[in-house]
């Protein structure tokens, strides 16, 4: 019996590894410098059944071997809650009982005062050992069993209790354990961290512990939120909490504090583990509503980088982040314009000799547009870009304080980035537009152009009537992130379900093998590539489809574009390069590049202000909004959009933030009348509601280069 139990011990020992993530038993596979990792499995197999009947043998079993493998009593206590607590959370509650009467509470008590020595490895979720690739966290039942027991006073000293015990045994423990991770990542489904008697002893505990992860656990605590994105949140709710709390008890504005900093630090483990998450949360989870109130853009950009807080850009929003940029961009812009430019803390050096042109003044004509811009945009000192860009159309009268700019923009990358243009296609959906995988070697420098194009809209605030997959921006602002199937998927949605078909076909235990796959592809000359060296003709089978599916993915989105790719991020980088910009993530580019994707119409009524002598009470204005709202198709209402502001793209912070001005005009014989710069709508007071709805209409129709400045 004894040899049975050593044989199973080491077997586990060999093949699993232990509780321990620095383990240094060199016969455990948990250790680094793990003697017998080059045997097979049915040799390790053999070799516990040695080390088992040699007793001199026994003094190589691993110390931290879990208890649930050593202890077969701890493990039955742990099914048994398990048991119970699965049963607990689906006694139906009667929802006008308000006691909750189901609850037999002494019993609940008994049951979490019963596993407060063991909670680390309470309700697990499968019979495997712990280890990087199993948290054997059931999220669905921590979370029920949890939310039904806090709703109880009867029962929250117990579960309060059962926090401050692990509290205190992860202070001494802390995260070199896979259970006390599990543990860790437990914590923060409990509300009583939240209990402001016991803030400092509990949750601030809690947020410094995740803080200074270090970097031999850090990689598994990670992990441990990755695969449990709804403790993930609360961690980071938590996160939050703290720096509230802190602010309320201190009274103070300052951000640049100890506390801030270990909350900030914090909660970017969570992030990291986030972008590793198959449906990650969106970027604004992670925005500090108190950060973002106290920061003050003109004068972060200029202090120490280790003491700012854009080395935590995670924690600002996108709106932060944005006043960042323009701070930065106007600072430039000032500077070139009076031909002093001094770096100060951002990153860009700039040489300044002459007198110089305080704009980048472009001349174009309408029908040369093309043309006129390559032609003084292409090639120029990257000096200029960075001033204030202004657009003269030839032949008009208009001045550039705005509308002219944004008209170039809108009508440039409009025919640049179209499919007759050649450079780029539409993907399947007609959402994005991607490289066109036909493209020419002899036009690479119109990618670049391309590029300048998208980092002058940018830099100079400007949206653009283009939308380009996440995944352009992930591969120009963080290149050392993985490709994930995912990210294919907005390229291209059919290739991208087929490799997600065969994972499923895998998953159903049919062999991949039947499909006949090589790892290979053929490209638009009929020629057949390797998807990487060596490894023509490979067959395709269960064993290696993600391996497949990885190399598959990396060639579409990267080897087969790349020479395209890097010249368009080389343009947009041109522009682009100063400090502020690295702190953006794909999503907020994506959104400082095409606006919002949402456009609610409501928000823009809601925003809009009237003058001489019109009103909200106006019948011309009633007439108006109730053609606007009845009568207009959404595309109808974008062109309108862009005939009041130069662009049909939602701003940054959507509709809400355009100040869109009526202003009443005499003229009922004429169109309205749009000036771009003000966001202003010059709207005669027509005798009926159908000849308003007709000019109207007409206008917006007609308007390119008509009466816009």
């Amino acid at each position: 019996m004894e040899t049975k139990k050593y044989q199973a011990l080491f077997q586990i020992q060999f093949l699993q590894g232990c509780d321990c993530i620095t383990c240094h038993n060199k016969h455990c596979r948990n250790c680094a410098d793990f003697k017998h990792r080059r045997l097979s499995r049915s040799e390790l197999i053999e070799m516990s059944r040695y080390y088992a009947v040699t007793e001199k043998l026994h003094r190589y079993l691993c110390n931290n071997l879990p208890i649930t493998i050593t202890n077969p009593s701890i493990k039955k206590r742990l099914n048994d809650f398990t048991a119970w607590a699965k049963k607990f959370v689906s006694t139906e509650v009667n929802e006008d009982d308000e006691n909750d009467s189901n609850i037999d509470f002494p019993t609940a008590i008994l049951a979490i005062n019963g596993i407060s020595d063991i909670f680390p490895f309470a309700l697990l979720s499968n019979d495997k050992s712990l280890s990087d690739t199993n948290s054997a966290i059931d999220e669905e039942l921590i979370t029920k069993l949890t939310n039904r027991l806090s709703a109880h006073p009867e029962v929250v000293g117990a579960l309060t209790a059962l926090v401050f015990s692990n509290v205190e045994m992860l202070n001494t423990k802390k995260l070199n354990y896979f259970s006390s991770i599990r543990a860790f990542v437990l914590m923060f489904a409990f509300p009583q961290i939240y209990d402001i008697a016991f803030l400092d002893d509990v949750l601030e505990r809690l947020v410094s512990l995740l803080a200074s992860t270090g970097p031999e656990n850090r990689r598994i605590v990670e992990y441990f939120f990755t695969s449990n994105p709804k403790l993930l949140s609360s961690a980071v709710s938590a996160c939050h909490f703290s720096i509230s709390h802190y602010f309320s008890q201190t009274f103070s504005n300052e951000v640049h504090d100890k506390h801030t900093f270990e909350c900030c630090k914090a909660i970017g483990v969570l992030y990291s583990a986030n972008l590793d998450c198959e449906k990650g949360q969106p970027s604004s989870l992670f925005y500090d509503y108190h950060i973002n109130q106290r920061i003050k853009p003109e004068t972060e950009l200029k202090i120490d980088p280790k003491q700012s807080l854009l080395q935590f850009p995670f924690v600002l929003s996108l709106q932060t982040k944005y006043n960042l940029c323009r701070s930065q961009s106007v600072e430039i812009m000032s500077s070139l314009a009076n031909s002093t430019y001094t770096p100060g803390a951002l990153t860009l050096k700039i040489t300044i000799t002459g007198n110089i042109d305080p704009c980048f003044t472009i001349h174009v004509r309408r029908d040369h547009l093309i043309e006129d811009a390559v032609s003084q945009i292409k090639g120029q000192n990257p000096m200029f870009y960075l001033k204030m860009i202004k657009v003269i159309f030839e032949g008009e009268p208009a001045v550039d304080v705005g509308g002219s700019s944004r008209e170039f923009f809108y009508l440039l990358s409009d025919k640049i980035f179209s499919i007759d243009f050649g450079l780029f296609s539409t993907v399947e959906n007609n959402q994005y537009v991607w490289f066109n995988q036909n493209f020419s070697m002899d036009r690479i420098s119109s990618y670049q152009f391309a590029g300048t194009i998208v980092g002058l809209a940018v830099y100079n605030s400007i949206l653009l009537p283009v939308r380009f997959p996440r995944i352009l921006y992930k591969k120009i602002l963080c290149p050392e992130q993985p490709i994930t199937l995912q990210d294919y998927a907005e390229v291209d949605a059919k290739a991208a379900s087929s490799l997600y078909y065969m994972m499923l076909m895998r998953s159903k235990g049919q062999d991949i093998m039947q499909l006949d796959l090589t790892f290979d592809v053929t490209v638009s000359s009929k020629q057949t590539i390797p998807l990487r060296k060596g490894s023509e003709g490979l067959e395709v089978n269960n064993s290696n489809l993600e391996e497949y599916i990885q190399e598959y993915v990396f060639y579409y989105l990267f080897t087969y574009i790349q020479q395209p790719f890097e010249a368009f991020s080389k343009g947009f980088k041109m522009v682009c390069r100063a400090s502020a910009y690295s702190m953006l993530d794909p999503s907020e580019l994506s959104i400082l590049v095409s606006g919002e994707e949402a456009m609610d119409w409501q928000a823009l009524k809601a925003n809009c202000t009237y003058t001489e002598g019109y009103s909200s009470e106006s019948h011309f204005i009633k007439w108006f909004w109730e053609i606007f709202d009845g009568e207009f198709s959404n595309d109808e209402k974008k062109m309108f959009l862009k005939f009041v502001t130069g662009t049909d793209q939602s701003p940054l912070g959507g509709l809400g933030n355009v100040k869109m001005v009526i202003q009443k005009s005499e003229m009922i014989e004429r169109f309205p009348v749009a000036h771009t710069c003000f966001n202003l709508l010059c709207l005669p007071a027509y005798p009926t509601k159908e000849e308003m709805l007709k000019k109207v209409k007409n206008a917006i129709k007609f308007s390119e280069g008509f009466s816009v400045v």
